[in-house]
């Protein structure tokens, strides 16, 4: 067996799979180093990954050995493997220089749930960004949300109880508009892999159901990302978490997922009727959200 040709799968399953272990441990320091090995593996296979698209090409993985369009299939380019560097470098950094701030803000008997959540929260960004289906998005999306609940309300600040509910509600609610989105297309397609349904909207890429499902999509996913101006869920669940886990896992949005649903809308509407150079849009907007989101513009944010 060939490992190299399932980079793809390992990418999602390594901290997928170690997190369970991570949350039945009983101390804080081995729920540390086991998350921080777990995700330093991840950025090790990020790097493959990168060498692999960079000396031959889009990478393909069908899972179970379904092609698509009958089976779920991963698909990593440059775009993509540039994000799985981001989030596994960034997932790194964190943990390694964060462990002093974070054993302050977590208690010891909660902190492998922490780590744990930490984990499935990388987990469903990366498959966010190697998923070659349209529903695994979603999917993804949720998976790495519920995770972030529990890091966002693992703090000692009292507003975190609030914060969540607040990124709950708006996330819930994006991730129903982008799921109406894809129910529009899986109508006029039949199919939700990504490679299948550019083939197929060639015929029908100005039908209104098409143009409706653009939008549903576009406004799901920059709810999800806070993409300015729909980052009005943001200011509360940044300063109210535990202190390193703002700077590399913010509630599935920011920074490194941001490009995580730049990666999905690319797949998208470069099938419909944008170029990659429009797709990079809403990576510019996100900037000025994270200004307006900063403690000192947001005087109600300051923590206590």
């Amino acid at each position: 067996m060939n490992l190299a040709e399932h980079l793809p799968a390992l990418q999602v399953a390594l901290p997928l799979l170690t997190a369970p272990l991570v949350i039945l441990l009983r101390t804080g320091f081995l729920a540390w180093l086991s998350a921080l090995l777990a995700s330093l593996c991840s950025l090790g296979l990020a790097v493959l990954l990168v060498a692999a698209v960079l000396e031959g090409g889009t990478q393909h993985y069908a899972i179970g050995g379904w092609e698509p369009p009958f089976g779920i299939a991963l698909r990593v380019d440059g775009l993509s493997a540039l994000v799985l560097l981001l989030i596994t470098g960034a997932s790194s950094l964190a943990l390694a220089g964060g462990r002093g701030s974070l054993r302050l803000d977590i208690d010891n008997r909660r902190a492998p749930m922490f780590y744990g959540a930490w984990l499935i929260a990388m987990a469903g960004l990366c498959g966010i960004a190697v998923t070659g289906d349209a529903f695994n998005v979603f999917v993804f999306m949720e998976i790495s949300s519920l995770a972030t609940y529990i890091l966002i309300a693992a703090g000692r600040d009292r507003r975190a109880l609030s914060a969540v509910f607040k990124y709950l509600v708006i996330g819930t609610i994006g991730a129903t508009f982008y799921l109406i989105g894809v129910g529009f297309i899986y109508m006029m397609t039949g199919t939700l892999n990504f490679a299948d349904m550019a083939l197929r909207l060639e015929g029908t890429i100005d039908t209104r159901p098409i143009v409706i499902a653009a939008g549903f999509v576009t406004i799901g996913l920059a709810l999800k990302a806070a993409v300015f101006p729909l980052h009005i869920w943001l200011p509360g669940p940044i300063p109210t978490r535990p202190t390193r886990s703002r700077y590399s896992l913010p509630p599935v949005p920011p920074r490194s997922p941001s490009m995580s649903c730049c990666a999905s809308i690319s797949r998208y509407f470069t099938a419909i009727y944008w170029d990659i150079r429009s797709c990079s849009a809403p990576l510019s907007f996100h900037w000025p959200s994270r200004a307006f989101c900063w403690p000192r513009r947001l005087p109600c944010s300051r923590p206590t």
